[in-house]
């Protein structure tokens, strides 16, 4: 598979490029709108005030090791995040986070969506394999938007905690 590293004046896109953390450099960068750091292994994001310095709209960190994203909070410009297939189980920061409008979580442990219930711009949201019971999906979705849950793939009937975390590639590796 390819290995893919961009840096432009608004957008960065590290791919399968393997980065535990965050890059140093694009901290300053305060023209940053975009960030892709998708399969890169990458298991801390930078502080809340070094993200705050950024202008960001759209961050992608799908198929990491992230397992805490507390520093996401306070981004007014976010509109898109995608977290899907991680290790995040906590994401009551996210609510902090006005003006996301598609929010992607597939494939976390997360048990507590209810944080998701305060984030009212949300258009899109995707929850595909989370350990969540349709009793917390039936709430939430009373409280956000209609028809703005659009992939609710696999919540249970009955409380089922995911034990493990997929890869696409059909690789599963214990959480």
């Amino acid at each position: 598979s390819e290995n893919i590293h961009s840096i432009g004046s608004k957008s960065a896109a590290y791919i399968n490029t393997k980065v535990s953390t965050f890059p140093y450099k694009l901290v300053y960068n305060n023209e940053l709108e975009t960030f892709f750091f998708v399969a890169c292994e990458l298991k801390r994001l930078p502080s809340s005030d070094s993200l705050k310095k950024l202008n960001l709209k759209e961050i992608h960190l799908g198929l990491n090791q992230l397992e805490e994203i507390s520093s996401i909070k306070g981004l007014e410009n976010l509109t898109k995040l995608n977290l899907s297939y991680n290790r995040i189980s906590d994401i009551a920061s996210l609510k902090e986070n006005p003006n996301i409008e598609e929010l992607v979580l597939d494939y976390n442990p997360i048990s507590d969506i209810d944080p998701l219930t305060e984030m009212q711009n949300l258009k899109r949201l995707s929850l595909k394999g989370l350990p969540i019971l349709g009793t917390q999906y039936e709430i939430i979705s009373e409280k956000l938007p209609e028809g703005c849950i659009t992939d609710t793939t696999d919540i249970k009937e009955e409380e089922s905690p995911l034990a493990r975390i997929c890869e696409p590639q059909g690789k599963v590796h214990d959480a």
